[in-house]
């Protein structure tokens, strides 16, 4: 009897627990996430190789040091400035990091999402598409 309530404990403790927790975390995402401002955004995309308007002298660098990578970073306009170093969900594209600036002349809530070069070929830009900060 003692080692089938130890192993009823166990169960829990290693299962049921963990995933008790993981649930809790979730939720408490979802809650900060529908807390958050939604903007609404034009999205555009980069290469930074090719050295397009928001390039400077060093495109192999972001504005918060870091290299570009095609999947992860994003520039953004002056009016989004205040985004730099947040973890953002771009509607139909997905979890993106804010590491870059785009050149001071683009205006409006504007973002641009690096890419390959491959991949630069069969993406059409956006405009109103809804963007989320992940982590605050």
């Amino acid at each position: 009897m003692k080692y089938y309530v130890l192993l009823i404990l166990l169960n829990y403790v290693l299962f049921i627990n963990p995933l008790y927790k993981e649930v809790e975390i979730l939720n408490n995402q979802i809650i900060s996430l529908s807390k958050s401002k939604v903007y609404k955004v034009k999205i555009t995309y980069y290469v930074p190789e090719l050295k397009g308007i928001n390039s400077d002298s060093d495109h192999k660098n972001t504005a918060i040091m870091r290299k570009p990578k095609a999947g992860r970073t994003v520039a953004v306009s002056s009016s989004l400035l205040h985004l730099l170093g947040k973890k953002i969900y771009i509607e139909g594209v997905g979890v993106r990091y804010v590491e870059d600036r785009m050149h001071y002349s683009i205006t409006g809530q504007h973002i641009d999402i690096c890419v390959s070069k491959k991949d630069l070929k069969v993406l059409e830009n956006r405009t109103n598409v809804k963007v989320v900060i992940i982590n605050i």
